[in-house]
């Protein structure tokens, strides 16, 4: 569009130059017109292209965000996954998320052998909902039915027994008709040390397993080696 009326100077040109029945004719009303149109379409035209550009930029960003998304999410439960927490530790760190509780739910395997796979998996999507990540609080699906929480602040340690101590309420009333209340151990350490996750989650997880030497149903933790369990969580554990 932008060539067409320097084209339609040049045919003008042309044919009253060389035909012989027209006067010689140099059409510079039609020439300044044509720069004047050639410049605004052109100028449209590469604007449209970097508005193209941008608009191929912006897609591919949110296609790569979303894959980024789904390569660090659970796809059952919709929590992060520990491929998430290799890769955000460093900046949970500096964003101080001191605390680590490692969760792992209680006879988990005769859940799916009593009732089904499917039924399993409904109790990890109730668990999922008990454990409510928020501004403090980072929830994870390490794998199986093991769960990690980063946390922060003076109340880390209450907040995630409070975590571990809805999931049997929860539990019971999104998947009705259990034989026995779902219960979870947990393993809290402090995060603060300068170590690498993999440290860290060797001292959370040796915690956890002296909760469940102890008896299931229960938080040990290096700072409180044998906090007493709540009254409701000893109704549930009897």
């Amino acid at each position: 569009m932008g060539y067409a009326p320097m084209v339609a100077v040049g045919l003008i040109r042309l044919a009253t130059g060389v035909l012989p029945w027209f006067d010689s004719h140099d059409a510079m009303l039609v020439f300044y017109a044509g720069c004047l149109c050639e410049i605004i379409f052109t100028t449209l035209g590469v604007a449209d292209r970097f508005m193209t550009i941008k608009r191929e930029r912006d897609r591919a960003r949110t296609e790569a965000d979303l894959l980024e998304r789904l390569s660090n999410t659970d796809p059952l439960t919709g929590l992060l996954n520990r491929r998430a927490i290799e890769t955000q530790f460093a900046q949970l760190r500096v964003q101080g998320f001191a605390t680590l509780a490692v969760i792992d739910l209680d006879h988990f395997k005769a859940i799916n052998d009593l009732n089904s796979h499917l039924v399993g998996d409904a109790v990890l999507k109730a668990v999922a909902s008990a454990l409510q990540p928020g501004p403090d609080l980072h929830a994870y699906r390490l794998g199986g039915e093991e769960f990690v929480l980063f946390l922060r602040g003076d109340d880390a340690a209450l907040v995630a027994e409070r975590r571990r101590t809805a999931i049997p309420i929860l539990v019971a009333k999104a998947v009705p008709g259990l034989q026995q209340p779902v219960t979870a151990s947990m393993g809290l350490a402090d995060a603060s040390a300068p170590e690498s996750f993999a440290q860290l989650y060797e001292r959370a997880d040796k915690l956890l397993y002296e909760a469940k030497s102890a008896g299931r149903n229960r938080t040990r933790s290096a700072t409180q080696p044998a906090p007493a369990i709540f009254p409701a969580q000893q109704a549930l554990a009897g």
